[in-house]
């Protein structure tokens, strides 16, 4: 499997999917006449990042392999501090990421060797060395989804009427069934 076909779909299908469940958060904390500012700052322990950081994780893994993968950063975002910590910056960060990983085409990041080296620098000064192909199964999958799942746990401990369905919601395309929407 290729490069782009185990990360672009991916990345495409899983943030579509989180700003479907922040969308569904925020009308659940609005009609308990909440601020969907304070479910952005919840958290599930007090030593973890909260909602809006956790949502910012998951672009920043999914930028970062891009960027990696093809040398292409994202056009107007790579100051992503450029973007606040409120639900409509966060939703306009997740809209900006999905645009861009959009607009990754196969060519892009396909010519690359999969054993060529990456180099990953932390900012606490740990450093990785691995292959394309190990950076993307072994650190961007895994950062990618461990902030996907934490999110989506950070909504569902607040009360938010969360599923499957809303977390696969890509998956009703390959339904048999007759009611292939039943994410609103």
């Amino acid at each position: 499997m290729s490069l782009h076909a185990f990360t672009i779909p991916v990345f495409q299908q899983m943030l579509s999917s989180l700003s479907g469940e922040l969308e569904k958060a925020k009308k659940f904390v609005e009609a308990k006449n909440e601020s969907v500012e304070d479910l952005m700052e919840a958290r599930l322990a007090p030593d973890m990042f909260p909602l809006s950081m956790q949502v910012r994780f998951v672009c920043i893994q999914a930028l970062l392999a891009i960027s990696k993968l093809t040398g292409k950063e994202m056009v107007d975002g790579n100051n992503l501090d450029s973007f606040g910590d409120g639900f409509e910056d966060i939703k306009s960060l997740l809209s900006t990421t999905s645009d861009f990983v959009s607009s990754i085409k196969e060519e892009d990041m396909d010519n690359e060797d999969i054993n060529r080296k990456i180099t990953l620098d932390l900012p606490n000064k740990m450093s990785f060395e691995m292959t394309a192909l190990e950076f993307v199964r072994d650190w961007t999958t895994a950062q990618f989804y461990f902030h996907l799942v934490t999110a989506y746990a950070i909504m569902r401990n607040k009360g938010v009427d969360l599923g499957k369905a809303d977390y696969v919601r890509y998956m009703f395309r390959y339904s048999k069934q007759e009611n292939n929407n039943p994410v609103e």
